[in-house]
């Protein structure tokens, strides 16, 4: 049987982890009812928030891409949450060769990733994602401004690294019209 890819993508708080969850939960009520699916989640080290969706799922914490390959031996159904974490060139391009070998192998392979960074610019994980993935899934967020459909993250508070953990203490969903440029460095 052929594998996939499902790329599940949008903005904070738009409910990618919520919707990844839901699909593992899914695959999990049916390996009790005596199928064969079996369902794992890999997370980077890097991302330490605790999710109440996230922390349903139980993700392994995996500090490389290529550190999923040899513990997703035997799922069915691998998922993949928050690998924006993993944006240098040679760890996006490693995401995208995990998720194509799994895919090749059969498996089904979710991935829950970011649209943009606060700058409104595309991860690069996500745009190689993007290029092999065999269905997409857009969340929008409510923009907390004027309650439009969010797109974007904008950052509140922080520095101007790229990467910054954080939740709605840092950032809060913006539509396209109350976006707001951050300032350059």
């Amino acid at each position: 049987m052929p594998g996939s890819i499902t790329l599940i993508t949008g903005g904070m708080f738009a409910g990618k982890t919520e919707e990844l969850a839901r699909r593992i939960e899914r695959v999990r009520i049916v390996s009790q009812m005596g199928r064969t699916e079996r369902a794992i989640v890999f997370k980077p080290t890097r991302d330490t928030r605790r999710e109440r969706a996230g922390e349903r799922m139980d993700p392994v914490r995996v500090e490389r891409p290529a550190d999923i390959l040899p513990l997703a031996e035997g799922y069915t159904v691998v998922g993949i949450d928050e690998p924006h974490f993993w944006n240098e060139p040679e760890e996006a391009e490693e995401v995208r060769r995990v998720c194509l070998a799994l895919a090749r192998g059969g498996t089904e392979v979710l991935v829950s990733v970011l649209n943009a960074d606060f700058r409104g610019r595309p991860f690069l994980v996500g745009g190689l994602l993007f290029a092999i993935a065999t269905d997409i899934v857009l969340r929008n967020a409510v923009c907390t401004a004027c309650g439009a459909d969010a797109s974007f993250s904008q950052r509140v508070a922080g520095g101007q690294d790229t990467l910054q953990v954080g939740n709605g203490d840092a950032y809060r969903p913006c539509c396209v019209r109350c976006f707001k440029d951050p300032p350059t460095a």
